[in-house]
């Protein structure tokens, strides 16, 4: 029988988690065991409070930190780009990204070896079916290759979206530059027919994957040599991509210069979204290392 981990991180999000807790609970209940971890840091509003009710419940593992200004400072490796902006600020993508790895790395404990499936969801969001997310755990139970996300009402997560299906949905900022977020509103992904889409990457508040995955997988928001070869493969086979992006590739950021030159890519790795080094959506990066090792990667619209 499957026994499932339901898990997420969590800041300043206390009017919606006891909601999401519910929606997570009664996913939970349709295995032989299930256990919910949330990790939390920083929080400012009453979203401590609420976790603490569940501290001394068995089936969920609570972890609340918090960190000063001078420890993420030390700690960053990405910080605002203040010649441009005038901020002084760390970037939250990378505090998400260790937030998330800090779950990778209780989840990795001998203490969970004898789960399955890991469910990592939003905290912000429970707009999920669960009889579609229960069968997308039966799923992969059976086939730890494969790797669902969620479409929910409506797909709106832009940011971890790679598609194949739309030539605005398949480069990011880190390659586009800030043109990306300028049309956003290009990036709609219109699903024709219900059931799978495959993609190379995705989020939407709900990710279903094999416990096996974090064995070798963690999050980053940094470009890496994997990143990198799932581009480049991408951008040799379909030169459609190449031909309307080639002239922003090419060049660097014009709002926040100094990226990174590749002379493979022959372009830019973009400083972008007002930050001294090329940032991506650390799904991107982990759902790319997923990709590289083989998995195949699906939007399901039953969630």
């Amino acid at each position: 029988m499957v026994k499932v981990i339901i898990c997420g991180v969590c800041k300043n999000v206390g009017n919606y988690l006891d909601n999401c807790i519910r929606a997570a609970t009664k996913i939970g209940e349709n295995f032989e065991e299930y256990k919910i971890i949330l990790y939390e840091n920083n929080s400012t509003d009453n979203t401590k409070q609420v976790l603490s009710k569940y501290i001394n419940n068995e089936k969920f593992k609570i972890i609340m930190e918090d960190f000063s200004d001078e420890h993420i400072k030390k700690n960053s490796k990405i910080w605002s780009y203040k010649e441009i902006t005038g901020s002084d600020h760390s970037c939250r993508v990378e505090q998400i990204t260790n937030a998330r790895n800090k779950l990778i790395e209780e989840i990795n404990k001998h203490d969970y070896n004898d789960f399955d499936v890991i469910v990592m969801i939003d905290l912000d969001h429970d707009d999920w079916k669960i009889k579609g997310v229960v069968d997308a755990i039966n799923r992969v139970y059976m086939d730890k290759k494969l790797v669902f996300y969620g479409k929910t009402t409506s797909y709106y997560d832009y940011y971890a979206l790679r598609s194949p299906h739309n030539v605005h949905s398949i480069l990011g900022p880190e390659l586009i530059g800030e043109d990306w977020w300028t049309n956003l509103k290009n990036k709609f992904l219109r699903f024709r027919n219900p059931g799978l889409i495959e993609v190379y990457s995705a989020f939407n508040s709900i990710g279903v994957y094999s416990k096996d995955i974090l064995k070798h997988t963690k999050y980053s928001c940094l470009y890496n040599d994997t990143v990198k070869s799932v581009y480049m493969n991408i951008l040799a086979n379909n030169q459609q991509i190449r031909d309307v992006y080639q002239s922003k590739i090419e060049n660097d950021c014009t709002k926040f210069p100094g990226g990174i030159y590749d002379e493979d890519l022959k372009g830019y790795w973009k400083n972008n979204s007002g930050f001294n080094k090329p940032v991506l959506c650390e799904h991107v990066c982990f759902n790319f290392d997923l990709i590289s090792k083989g998995y195949k990667i699906y939007i399901d619209t039953n969630i």
